[in-house]
């Protein structure tokens, strides 16, 4: 549940196991919510937690591009162009080697942003 948003204008999802928590309905929400979106305006926003390894926060972003985004259910690879906008991944730099190996998100590129 959010404070600040209605309950159609907001879903919680764990990233590392794919999980909606309103099981019902979350998924659903989302896919519905992106019918009607120009998918090359969405961004992805993942702040993953800390310690979370490379490889899960991937195949989480993966599900979501493959799963919502793109509307197909396949195992294969999945960039993020095409109809999908872009994806911000919020993690520390110094993992930066592991967010870019095979298994992890190759495709994306650090950007040097400080916050100070």
């Amino acid at each position: 549940q959010s404070a600040f948003y209605r309950e159609d204008q907001f879903q919680q999802f764990n990233l590392l196991n794919g999980f909606f928590f309103d099981e019902d309905k979350g998924k659903g929400r989302l896919t519905g919510f992106l019918g009607n979106t120009d998918r090359r305006k969405v961004i992805v926003l993942a702040d993953a937690p800390f310690g979370a390894l490379a490889t899960l926060v991937g195949r989480g972003i993966r599900s979501l591009w493959r799963d919502c985004l793109t509307g197909e259910s396949t195992d294969g690879p999945v960039t993020e162009d095409g109809d999908i906008g872009f994806t911000i991944l919020i993690f520390p730099y110094f993992l930066e080697k592991h967010v870019n190996e095979k298994d992890a998100l190759p495709s994306l590129r650090m950007m040097d942003y400080q916050v100070s």
